[in-house]
């Protein structure tokens, strides 16, 4: 693991510690759901520019009936 993956999921790690009320004992748990937040948010970024029509409202089924 590089040196600023680590320290970003330790930064996150910690964060969520606080969070949570700063519980002992939870710090494996909070490592492994600061290693998963970051994974889906490295996974929306990866998405976001894949697709240019991400953001762009759906159609509307309603308008497109021929009367």
């Amino acid at each position: 693991m590089d040196q600023d993956r680590e320290e970003r999921i330790r930064a996150r790690a910690y964060e969520i510690w606080e969070r949570e009320g700063r519980q002992e004992g939870s710090h494996l748990a909070h490592w492994e759901q600061a290693e998963q937040e970051l994974r889906d948010e490295e996974a929306g970024e990866g998405q976001q520019g894949d697709d240019s029509t991400a953001d762009a409202p759906a159609k509307s089924r309603r308008g497109s009936v021929k009367a």
